[in-house]
């Protein structure tokens, strides 16, 4: 008979603590929408090593909103790396690239060989790290970004063609984020959706965006900045 009783009030104090267990849907919801983003932005990564990505760039200002509100929000570190990568805005400035560099072959063709070529680049580069006059019209974002941009091999070609031909390309270089593999991917969706799980009782928005104000206010050492104000703007999408 004490058995009974015991077990009876076991089953009872389980089933009162679950029933205790508010679940904010509307948070939930929004939560869950972060989550579905981030997995989709990082499956534009899943292709073999010698493809290009063709990623969707409004993701990417996504991903960075909603992995930074997740972040101060979990404490939860992800597992991507940041890179900067070319970009072209337009088909056409591609195309007038192209354009103009093979006008420039043409123009420079006679007697150029790949050891005379590869003698150009290290003259333009020693003018350019010795502080030398690099004739570009003195637009030192040029430079800027040939330093800057890393991976893939459009960065490689261009980063040979340019102190070549002193060719000012049209496209810029974005930071973005980008994940190696998927299985790291998969580790952080599968952490987020299990913190969730331990905290989801009570979880309001109100509650996450407080959260996510403090841990800022901690590593920042600021209340308020346009940058907080951005990353609270996740749960608003």
């Amino acid at each position: 008979m004490k058995k009974v009783v015991i077990i009876i009030i076991s089953v009872l104090s389980i089933l009162s603590c679950n029933n205790h267990c508010k679940e904010d849907t509307e948070f939930k919801r929004i939560y869950h929408k972060m989550l579905d983003t981030i997995m989709f932005y990082g499956k534009q990564f899943d292709v073999d090593e010698d493809k290009v990505v063709l990623y969707v760039i409004e993701l990417s200002g996504k991903f960075f909103k909603y992995s930074d509100y997740l972040k101060f929000l979990t404490h939860h570190d992800f597992h991507c790396i940041y890179v900067e990568a070319p970009m072209c805005k337009n088909l056409s400035d591609l195309k007038a690239d192209i354009e103009d560099l093979k006008k420039w072959y043409e123009e420079n063709k006679c007697g150029l060989t790949r050891e005379k070529a590869d003698s150009i680049i290290k003259a333009n580069w020693e003018k350019m790290f010795y502080g030398k006059q690099f004739d570009v019209n003195e637009d030192e974002d040029v430079l800027y970004s040939l330093v800057l941009e890393i991976g893939g091999i459009f960065s490689d070609y261009v980063d040979y063609i340019l102190p070549l031909t002193q060719h000012r390309f049209h496209h810029t270089s974005v930071g973005i984020y980008i994940y190696e593999n998927q299985s790291d991917l998969e580790a952080d969706i599968k952490d987020l959706k299990k913190w969730y799980e331990e905290n989801k009782c009570g979880l309001t928005r109100e509650k996450a965006d407080s959260i996510v104000k403090t841990n800022y206010e901690k590593l920042t050492g600021r209340k308020e900045s346009d940058l907080l104000t951005y990353i609270l703007s996740a749960a608003d999408e």
